[in-house]
């Protein structure tokens, strides 16, 4: 007769005789990326006795400070008859009370392999260390010349994509119009259209992001589905945190079109 000892972060735990464990072993949907081959177990029941109660912190009890935190997973091992069997991870469903007092903990057992959603958890964008080398100075003269970097060689540029004036071209207007991307030299030949520099902002290519994860949490991803999507390197991430105007206003620069397919830059100083 096979018995099954469960054992959470090293502690063995007790179970209720007449308790079965299913597990199953699968392949995951391998089109979410947030899957892989894995094992899992339906949920079972763990008695809530004095050793259990200790493992899971008196769970039940929310008055009690750096309790145990119900939303991770934490390590497991399953052995059959004293002998190892699998490791992986117990999540704690949930907890059920009779008359107040714990009866039962809900548990589920999965495989050791990790998923992406779980090696990231709530990281964002500065978790990043490797991106740190990326030091940008937000002024018109660091915009223009990031403006007119070649985009195929450089992981940071300034699109055209403004946060928050909205562009427009009209060649019927020499009204002093920001926005107005038309050149127009009325004024003594001074630039009145165009759009200030502290409306752009920068971006960065996606790829030096999956590059920065790989480093960050030592995965790596195969090129072969990178390379199959056509239009990732030249996809970018706009680094728009704030949707207004930041910066010191002056020494503006002013971008216009003096021909639809041609762009000039000149500097002018306010």
């Amino acid at each position: 007769m096979q018995k099954i000892q469960l054992y959470i972060q090293g502690q063995r735990v007790d179970l209720f005789d007449d308790e079965s464990v299913v597990l199953t072993q699968t392949i995951q949907n391998v089109k979410d990326v947030q899957k892989v081959f894995t094992d899992y177990s339906k949920s079972f029941s763990l008695p809530a006795t004095k050793e259990n109660n200790k493992i899971f912190r008196h769970y039940y009890n929310n008055s009690i400070t750096n309790g145990f935190d119900g939303r991770k997973r934490v390590s497991a091992t399953l052995e059959l008859n004293h002998l190892k069997f699998k490791k992986g991870k117990i999540k704690l469903e949930g907890v059920d009370l009779k008359n107040n007092v714990p009866s039962s903990y809900k548990v589920r057992f999965t495989g050791n392999t990790v998923t992406l959603k779980d090696l990231l958890g709530e990281d964002k964008l500065n978790a990043l260390n490797s991106l740190d080398s990326i030091n940008l100075v937000y002024d018109s003269s660091s915009i223009k010349t990031a403006f007119q970097d070649n985009p195929s060689t450089n992981d940071v540029i300034v699109p055209l994509i403004t946060h928050t004036q909205r562009l427009t071209y009209n060649s019927h207007s020499s009204a002093n119009d920001v926005g107005n991307l038309h050149y127009s030299g009325s004024g003594g030949g001074s630039n009145v259209h165009g759009v200030s520099w502290n409306d752009l902002k920068y971006a960065l290519r996606l790829d030096r992001i999956i590059q920065a994860i790989e480093v960050k949490y030592g995965i790596t991803f195969s090129n072969d589905f990178f390379s199959k999507l056509t239009f990732f390197n030249s996809s970018w991430h706009f680094l728009n945190k704030i949707d207004q105007k930041t910066g010191h206003q002056s020494n503006k620069f002013k971008l216009y079109f003096d021909k639809i397919r041609s762009i000039r830059i000149p500097w002018e100083a306010t």
